[in-house]
């Protein structure tokens, strides 16, 4: 994944905007230093399925956090408080973040099998 910072003049925003393609990824805005999105992001590289298997956690697939964001709704931040807004192709979230909030040691998160099953049948 890539972090990359944006202004509201970007263009590549009037790109995301036209496009119709849905493999880009996401947009998010946050309140936190780029140094502290990192550390939260990182945190989530790997999660922890209901067997006890670390995998690899793909949060950067916007088909698959659009389903995620839509499953937790605002307990999301309890997972990952970095970011308030997502635009996810063409569909907005929005998520209550605390101002701050410790970055956990990886991995940590614990994948719920309500969510495997809800990731299944869509």
């Amino acid at each position: 994944p890539m972090l990359v910072r944006l202004d509201e003049h970007s263009p590549f925003l009037d790109w995301i905007n036209n496009t119709e393609y849905k493999d880009w990824g996401w947009l998010a805005r946050s309140h936190l230093p780029f140094e502290a999105i990192c550390a939260h992001l990182r945190s989530l590289t790997q999660a922890i399925m209901p067997n006890g298997e670390t995998v690899f956690f793909r949060y950067w697939d916007g088909e698959y956090l659009s389903i995620i964001l839509d499953h937790f709704a605002d307990s999301w931040q309890d997972v990952l408080p970095a970011f308030a807004f997502y635009w996810i192709n063409h569909q907005s979230h929005v998520v209550h973040v605390p101002l701050e909030q410790a970055v956990q040691t990886s991995p940590w998160w614990q994948v719920p099998e309500s969510l495997i099953q809800k990731l299944l049948t869509n």
